[in-house]
């Protein structure tokens, strides 16, 4: 027990440090949401390219995004255009838009994610934006008419 113990601080200990590798942004979760319409919105005043070293990364566009759905622990918002998905190998390059957007935690402790609607009452988080999202509200976005920390 004692060693499992020591295991898993370590690995926290050498993540803080930066020692270990950030865990990887690109996911496939599904989400069941409730849908809901309202007068919140999040505008990106600029967009955001989200790389990632595989090759791979996503282009969300610059706008005015309105609350779509819901679920226990995040906003879903819907992107004025679609997000672009990017692969690329090699020479080859595969770009996909499909509907979606960006999923807002409730709680300022919770990573946002970006979602695409790939079934009707489902959002499939496909990447995580992290924290550092939260930290670049007032810069890169902003929002109206709801506070994550008192939903």
């Amino acid at each position: 027990m004692k060693k499992i113990i020591l295991i898993l601080f370590a690995t926290i200990l050498l993540s803080g440090c930066g020692l270990l590798p950030p865990p990887s942004p690109i996911m496939w979760e599904n989400k069941t949401v409730t849908p809901e319409t309202s007068d919140k919105t999040i505008t990106l005043h600029q967009e955001i390219v989200r790389p990632h070293k595989s090759g791979r990364y996503i282009y969300l566009p610059a706008g005015v995004y309105k609350h779509v759905a819901t679920d226990n622990s995040h906003f879903y918002f819907e992107a004025p255009t679609p997000p672009v998905y990017t692969v690329k190998q090699g020479e080859n390059t595969d770009s996909q838009q499909v509907p979606g957007g960006i999923a807002i935690s409730k709680s300022m402790m919770k990573p946002c994610y970006i979602y695409m609607d790939l079934a009707p009452g489902a959002k499939t988080w496909i990447w995580m934006l992290g924290m550092e999202f939260m930290s670049e509200e007032g810069n890169v976005w902003w929002k109206r008419n709801y506070k994550p920390s008192l939903l």
